[in-house]
């Protein structure tokens, strides 16, 4: 997401940048999208890639401010900052996202916070 600062199509979108995922309609990828400025991810924004993931690799359940579970969710990245949107505001102060490999039952969560940190565990 750094290098698409420089600008989407000669600017930066009003929006910013998004990663967009869903269990139930992507269970193996996940879309990086140039935001419209309504901050969340519809037919409106740019999809920039959808990023696939091996078939074996599960993206979600996800889990904003460590308690609620959703099956979709989008993190907005408005540069200049950045400012950092959970699902289209400020109510939640992280989000994680759970992959797993179906496999061998091996579990690795990403976990992502309102200041743009990104830790693996």
């Amino acid at each position: 997401m750094a290098m698409l600062t420089e600008g989407f199509n000669g600017s930066i979108p009003v929006g910013g940048y998004g990663v967009y995922f869903d269990s139930g309609d992507h269970p193996n990828s996940y879309i990086l999208f140039a935001d419209n400025g309504n901050y969340q991810y519809d037919s409106a924004d740019k999809k920039i890639k959808e990023v696939f993931v091996k078939k074996n690799i599960q993206i979600g359940p996800f889990y904003l401010n460590n308690d609620k579970q959703f099956s979709k969710i989008n993190i907005i990245f408005t540069p200049p900052e950045p400012i950092i949107r959970i699902n289209g505001g400020f109510e939640y102060n992280n989000a994680a996202i759970f992959l797993v490999n179906k496999e061998i039952n091996e579990k690795v969560t990403v976990f992502i916070n309102s200041a743009g940190l990104v830790e693996v565990k």
